[in-house]
């Protein structure tokens, strides 16, 4: 879920209409330094803006906490500017396929991300900092018309005319196809789209072309552009490049200037409640209740937000409180915030349980209105607050998102506000948010619309009716239920809520290791560029030991472990956890398992001490089993529905066969239905009970101090420490004649091949890192040939990598009428990467592509935890980031054609195709289906 200050900004390049490939010219001869062509320039700390005379703005921001730099370029113009529906995302998807400059940016070994939002276009680069003016001059050639192939247009119409009947095919006749802004269109109605004719009649390729040039035209120039750089620069170096890259590019006689958006003014309010019911081709009944609320330059939104935090946040949101749960009405409830430019959209995106449909409405109604009549109680606006400071702290660790903050505030007035936010929450106040709930949360803006499977029960309303019914019901259940209403609030009216005193430093050390005399075993690895702390408890085992009997009952165990903390009167609520700002997630991995959570570091030692409390708590309970139970059955249920994501656990089950990795994470509906109490304390027991977890800290943390008052509690001769578990394949190995043995066919059209892969902390997976890159990506071998067979259909690699070995698959969409040349390409390829080494130069982009990747993860902590343990569990020891990067840095071209051979069967060879052509049966004959299971498992 995207948060409401994680925008996608999306840039794309200039468009000029000439029937040739997509090719960029070279960024040389741009001119040459010069201070006239700086118009003004600002310096606020770490964060530099400088305005070009030919209007483009530029940020810089010097923040050295990684080798790698991202660079953004926003273009002021995404589909909120559209003269046409769908040319800004058609526009993305040429860039994005059939740019050479995109290529380009490739070969520096950049990570490269196109997008597109109702603001604008975004390109985001992110490469080792040595190639940064490089990719700076690619940039800037994106300002530059480029060619377009009208080949490349008609495949990509096409591409998103599918996309978008998959994307939105269980919800017919909704308007953009743009998340749950999507429910309304800009004047407010739930109505029909135009999206899919719009794109339709760009199957006219001279049509394309003019709306294509009319749109670079109008936007695609310096003044409408932002460009950001943040990373491990230096501000004159990348300054004086900038003006000599772009200091004489000029805008178009007719481009048109977007000016800062203005959404400082309510334009919120709609014409009166409006009702939609529709049915279609789903096997889930939605209730969706949209609120229109004012965009982020009103003076409310900062309020608006923190209601959604209110309502949905963390599994204290008084919503999730107040529908989920044994008794309640609700299998699954999400609180969505989006912004559409001058507004945004409070959605509450309901799954009611079977025959509780109206009960569900009504509830969530009931839990609104009672908001409202009794107002909001300090300790939980103080929760509130928490969770979104950390969410806040949480996206400035990556460069990436740094960036994208930067473009989005700099559009919305000034780039600097992006670090705003904790100064603003402290003046928000439970009477604002009363004020708000009043105003914008109430009937006559309020749009209703349910989604039932076409043979579900008939409703018979209309507007009028269902309000009345529905304000009548909620009426009798705040008089009715006010004991059980006022007991889902926190009651205490002094605010807990204050901003960490915090000092940026740069500095970082090394990870490293300590323990407890008859302890656990912690690592730690100490940095101080934001006040931020991820924290991990895990154990070694859990899914490693399942079998197809008791399959996923390590997923039962750690949630019912959290519903008994919960309910448990000696231990801290997730309500108090989350007044902290930690919203603790379950961690169920091949060979280890456990809690992380992400906190502001003030708080690191209160929450260290609840999970150590938590890590301890015995007798679960046959509530706790049974509300698990619920909570993972209503996972398998929405994965069910979830056709790639069935596939792909079918592409596992068919690479592990009945070995532990093959089994589903959260188990099958017969197995949930069948573990028992008595079965879940004996996991519990086995894996859990007198074990020191492996504890792992990350972030703002001074050495070892946090542990100071809890090293007696630490130190227990009762507890002992557990080893990671080393367990072979049983199963013998499948046989394949030929790789179209291999090939099955998904539940969409898709094609997945599937392998055993090398495991974690191998040079082996690392090869196959370098692989990935050599074979995927814009500029990737594999997408590069199927990119000039005409496919230009998904692509992506699936991987899981544990302790005792790994996967492989490798996915393609739906390639209908090219389904023989398109596999003859994969076939070809995987060929060739076993027996053919890379010439020197597409071995060194893919190794450098592979170093640059990893870094962009290891700014992200809480999958740096994930990261971590995986390496510990194969007894890396505290030098593994360096010793894995060493291995890359080390690796020779024969090391992947090795790899290639041994995981990708490269021994193989496409003779059956030949046998069929020359057999008996026809090569879909022979082709195998992957039968999907019941349930899959999210990866």
């Amino acid at each position: 879920m995207r948060r409401w200050y994680f925008f996608l900004f999306v840039l794309s390049c200039v468009v000029s209409v000439v029937a040739e490939p997509l090719t960029m010219a070279s960024a040389g001869g741009q001119g040459t330094s010069n201070v006239s062509m700086v118009q003004t320039r600002e310096i606020q700390g770490n964060l530099t803006r400088i305005k070009l005379t030919n209007g483009l703005t530029v940020i810089i921001e010097e923040h050295p906490i990684s080798p790698v730099v991202t660079v953004l370029t926003f273009v002021k113009g995404g589909y909120g500017r559209e003269a046409h529906v769908g040319v800004s995302h058609l526009l993305e998807r040429l860039y994005t396929n059939h740019s050479q400059v995109i290529q380009d940016m490739g070969k520096l070994g950049a990570v490269v991300d196109v997008s597109t939002d109702y603001f604008g276009h975004s390109f985001v680069s992110s490469v080792p900092a040595k190639n940064v003016l490089k990719i700076l001059g690619h940039h800037a050639d994106l300002l530059k018309a480029p060619r377009i192939d009208p080949i490349g247009i008609s495949q990509e119409v096409q591409v998103l005319l599918a996309q978008q009947q998959d994307d939105w095919g269980s919800f017919p006749n909704i308007d953009v196809p743009e998340s749950l802004h999507g429910l309304r269109d800009h004047s407010g109605r739930i109505g029909t789209t135009p999206y899919m004719e719009g794109v339709s009649a760009m199957l006219n390729t001279d049509f394309a072309l003019e709306q294509l040039s009319d749109f670079r035209e109008s936007f695609y120039h310096p003044g409408n552009s932002v460009l950001v750089v943040s990373g491990a620069v230096r501000r004159e170096t990348i300054l004086e490049t900038v003006v000599e890259l772009y200091g004489s590019i000029q805008s178009a006689a007719n481009g048109v200037g977007v000016s800062t958006i203005d959404s400082s003014q309510d334009t919120s309010i709609s014409a009166g409640f409006q009702y939609r019911h529709l049915r279609g081709n789903t096997q889930r009944t939605q209730i969706i209740f949209s609120y229109l609320l004012p965009g982020p330059q009103h003076e409310d939104y900062l309020a608006c937000v923190l209601i959604s935090y209110l309502l949905g946040k963390g599994r204290g949101g008084l919503l999730k409180q107040a529908v989920l749960g044994i008794e309640g009405s609700a299998l699954d409830v999400q609180v969505r915030f989006e912004d559409t430019g001058d507004q945004a959209i409070l959605a509450l995106v309901v799954n009611p349980a079977p025959g509780k449909v109206d009960q569900a409405e009504v509830q969530v109604l009931a839990q609104l209105e009672a908001l409202k009549q009794r107002g909001v109680p300090t300790g939980e606006l103080d929760r509130a607050k928490a969770m979104l400071l950390k969410d806040h702290y949480k996206g400035l660790q990556s460069l990436d998102r740094r960036a994208r903050l930067l473009a989005k505030h700099e559009i919305l007035g000034l780039y600097s506000d992006r670090d705003l936010l904790p100064k603003l929450l402290t003046q928000i106040t439970p009477q604002d948010i009363n004020r708000v709930l009043d105003h914008y949360l109430k009937d006559s803006n309020l749009a209703l619309l349910e989604y039932f499977p076409e043979d579900a029960e008939s409703r018979h309303f209309d507007s009028k009716t269902i309000l009345e019914t529905l304000r009548l019901l909620v009426g009798t259940v705040l008089n009715d239920a006010v004991g059980v209403l006022d007991s889902i609030h926190v009651t205490s009216n002094e605010s807990t809520f204050e901003l960490p005193e915090f000092t940026t430093s740069y500095s970082t050390q090394k990870l490293k290791y300590t323990s407890v005399l008859r302890g656990p075993k912690i690592y730690f690895h100490e940095e101080h560029f934001i006040p931020l702390v991820n924290l991990g408890f895990f154990y070694f085992g859990g899914r490693i030991n399942e079998t197809s009997q008791n399959a996923g009952i390590t997923q039962l165990l750690l949630l019912s472990l959290l519903h008994h903390a919960i309910s448990d009167k000696q231990s801290a609520t997730f309500s108090q956890l989350e007044r902290l700002g930690a919203e603790v997630e379950i961690v169920n991995e091949l060979d280890f398992f456990g809690f992380q959570t992400t906190v502001v570091s003030t708080h690191l030692e209160q929450v260290f001490g609840i999970l150590l409390d938590w890590s301890r708590l015995t007798d679960l309970q046959e509530e706790d089993l049974e509300l698990a139970r619920r909570e993972v059955l209503v996972l398998q249920a929405q994965e069910s529905t979830n056709a790639l994501e069935m596939s792909l656990q079918a592409a596992y089950k068919e690479v592990f066969g009945g070995y532990a990795y093959g089994l589903p994470r959260s188990g099958t509906p017969k197995t949930a239905h069948q573990i028992t109490l008595k079965d879940l304390e004996h996991w519990r027991s086995r894996h859990i009970h007198e074990i020191h977890p492996l504890i792992v800290v990350q972030g703002d943390v001074e050495g070892t101090s946090f542990l100071s008052n809890f090293v007696s509690k630490l130190s227990d001769a009762d507890y002992s420490s557990r080893e990671p578990v080393k367990k072979l394949f049983t199963e013998p190995e499948k046989e394949y004649e030929s790789y179209v043995d291999r090939l099955g066919k998904g539940l969409q059209g898709q094609f997945i091949m599937g392998f055993k892969g090398p495991a974690i902390g191998t040079k082996e997976n690392a090869a196959l890192d370098v692989l990935e890159v050599g074979l995927l990506g814009p500029t990737g071998d594999l997408s590069r040939s199927l990119r000039n067979q005409g496919w230009v259909g998904d692509l992506e690699m699936f991987r899981e990598v544990g302790l005792n070995g790994g996967s492989i698959l490798i996915c393609l969409g739906d390639i209908g009428k090219n389904s023989e040349a398109v596999q003859d390409i994969l076939f070809a390829q995987l060929t060739k990467w076993g027996s053919v080494p890379l010439r020197e130069q597409e071995f060194l982009r893919a190794v450098v592509g592979a170093i640059t990747h990893f870094h962009i993860h290891r700014q992200f902590g809480d999958k740096y935890l994930i990261q971590l343990v995986r390496h510990m569990a194969a007894g890396q020891g505290v030098d593994f980031w360096n010793r894995y990067l060493m291995i890359l840095r080390n690796l020779r071209r024969e090391d992947v054609v090795s790899m290639a051979r041994k995981f990708l069967g490269a021994e193989e060879r496409v003779e059956g195709r030949q046998k069929l052509q020359d057999g008996s049966r026809n090569y879909e004959e022979k082709r195998p289906v992957i039968q999907a299971p019941s349930l899959h498992r999210a990866r």
